[in-house]
């Protein structure tokens, strides 16, 4: 099968050594836990959504670890760690970490626009996917609960996503045109391949998205990310969205061809000299000082009450960006040897729309 996603992949039969790299390596990621790394995302995550203005409301946890996506001190956890849940609360006041949250599980009812806050934690992330086949649904399946979290989001609203950078980064653009169509995306930050399990066939990078859900009759603005630009990078045909084109220092690592056993070689993004917590946290402030500049903050009805905005202290600090090297070639910043952080360049708004939603999707 040709995938309009993937379309130099290949689908093997099941007997195939890259079938069973596959399975192998989706039975590593259930039995290896990223708790920590999920803490950390966690902590820098809320950081943000509180400078975006969140102060009260609902929230939505989807997908694996959601007591640590929710913030719940680690003392006070009662799942264990890996378990997949979907989970609501309240969001309590600013403060880092959350205690005394009381989560529910949540059971689907299609009901749009109920939450201030859906954090998704899409499944096999991480999986370096042979298979084109196995590609293809996980593809499918990230974008169904990007787009059904959107559905579950209020007006002005946020969804923070973790998901496979395949979201970003495949030929179809129809997905993302979607997600356009009912929401501005923030920002974005790749974390490096490994950052979730360091365990092979789990260090495919993962993109953490931050997006808005646009009230209606509200212009499209926020960051470029439609399109997926395909470019030579040491020689090697390579795909990579245009957010990263525009804002390369948002990868957080040094971006490396892999050759890949069976398949053409892909790009991918290794750690690199800059602790991961600082790099994650600077970027998800360069996020927020962006989304404030374009007016994209968090809807002013939530529940709160006086006082509770946050103040200096919850504050993301600025970004500070080394000098580097930019390579000349397409995209901007992008080197074998060094990784260039140059000043984030915002777009200006688009114009376009997209295609008409389809509905809840779970």
């Amino acid at each position: 099968m040709t995938s309009a996603a993937f379309p130099d992949d290949r689908s093997f039969p099941m007997n195939h050594p890259a079938i069973e790299a596959d399975m192998w390596a989706m039975h590593d990621h259930r039995h290896t836990s990223a708790t920590t790394a999920h803490s950390l995302v966690a902590e820098h995550l809320w950081t943000a959504l509180r400078a975006l203005g969140v102060t009260g409301g609902r929230m939505l946890l989807r997908g694996t670890d959601p007591e640590a996506l929710a913030g719940m001190p680690g003392a006070l956890r009662t799942a264990r760690p890996g378990q997949g849940d979907q989970l609501q609360a309240s969001i309590p006041h600013p403060g880092r970490p959350h205690p005394g949250l009381e989560l529910t599980v949540f059971v689907p009812d299609y009901k749009p626009g109920q939450f201030d806050v859906v954090i998704l934690n899409a499944s096999y992330a991480d999986v370096v996917h042979h298979d084109g086949d196995l590609r293809h649904s996980r593809w499918q399946e990230h974008n169904q609960a990007v787009l059904s979290s959107l559905s579950y989001t209020a007006p002005a609203g946020l969804v923070a996503a973790l998901v496979s950078a395949d979201v970003l980064d495949a030929a179809d653009p129809g997905p993302r045109r979607a997600m356009a169509h009912l929401a501005d995306l923030l920002g974005a930050a790749r974390l490096p391949a490994g950052t979730l399990r360091s365990v092979a066939g789990c260090d495919s990078p993962v993109d953490l998205l931050l997006l808005r859900r646009r009230p209606d009759g509200q212009p499209q603005g926020g960051a470029r990310f439609e399109a997926s630009l395909q470019f030579l990078f040491d020689s090697v045909p390579v795909r990579q969205n245009e957010y990263f084109h525009d804002r390369p220092a948002d990868m957080l690592g040094r971006p490396v061809i892999k050759p890949m056993p069976w398949g053409p070689a892909r790009l991918t993004v290794r750690p690199d000299v800059v602790p991961l917590a600082q790099d994650l946290r600077t970027t998800l402030a360069q996020v927020v000082r962006n989304a404030i500049d374009w007016g994209l903050t968090a809807r002013r009805t939530m529940t709160s009450t006086p006082g509770d905005e946050p103040d200096a202290a919850t504050q993301p600090e600025p970004r500070r960006r080394q000098p580097g090297g930019a390579s000349g070639g397409p995209p901007a910043g992008l080197s074998g040897g060094s990784r260039g952080r140059p000043p984030a360049r915002p777009p200006s708004p688009r114009e376009a729309t997209g295609p008409d939603h389809p509905g809840p999707l779970l």
